[in-house]
Parts: structure tokens; sequence; C-alpha cells
């Protein structure tokens, strides 16, 4: 019911290539997350670069592409959005400290179909690798 409420108020249909929530409009809550979602995909890929051009055969993989339309509220839905059902290991006063809701750590994680997402960005990027 709280998810559900929590995707109605965020907004209507899809707006950026990677929003972490798909159902997106003007509003400063999802438009602060996609931007979170935004810097992390960037300062991934900007530290993987540095560490390149330091002699290091690194690379990264950016799982966008594969979660458009599926991100919080998607359908399907391949990241968990905001999950109040505690499990034995969440403490919500340190994992979530200014909500002090009891949110599960669970919440903006990936589901068993965003790992499967994630896994498919890494072999993607595997299977292009340069062989030497």
């Amino acid at each position: 019911m709280f998810q559900q409420q929590m995707c109605t108020t965020l907004g209507g249909g899809p707006s950026e290539p990677w929003p972490m929530f798909t159902r997106t409009d003007s509003t400063p809550e999802s438009q602060w997350l996609n931007g979170v979602a935004d810097y992390l995909a960037q300062t991934m890929f900007e530290t993987a670069d540095l560490v390149r051009k330091h002699g290091v055969d690194v690379g990264y993989a950016n799982p966008q592409a594969f979660f458009y339309g599926k991100a919080v509220c998607g359908d399907p839905e391949s990241i968990h959005g905001i999950v109040t059902d505690l499990t034995d290991s969440d403490i919500p006063k340190i994992d979530w400290p200014f909500f002090q809701l009891g949110l599960s750590a669970q919440s903006f994680h990936p589901k068993i179909a965003g790992a499967r997402l994630y896994a498919d960005t890494l072999e993607a990027v595997l299977g292009a690798w340069p062989k030497e």
C-alpha cells in the first residue's frame, strides 16, 4: 500500500533514460533521486577512467540502459522502493537515521530481477572486453 502511494505521489510516465523512479514528473523528490543515480553513475565512470589512465586495466559497466522502465515504480519493478517490512538484520535508526520511520535496508536495492539486470550488464561488458 505505501509503495503504491509512493509511486502515485511521484508522478506519471517515464521521462529519463535512467530514472531510478520510472514514473517521474517534476516532483522534487523524483528529480533528486534520479539526480543521485546519475551522479553515482558518472562518478563511477570517471573513477574507472582515472584509474585506467594510471595503467590499471579496469572497466565500468553502466547498468542504466538495462534498467530503463524497470526501476522503482517500473513495470516490472526491479528495484525496491521504500520497504517497511523489517528483516532480522535491519537496524532502521542506523540504516536510515534521517527518516526514523523503521525503513528496511532493502529500500532502493535490487530485487531478484534487478540482480539479474546487473548480471546482464556485467556479462555484456565482459563479453566485449578486449582479449590479449
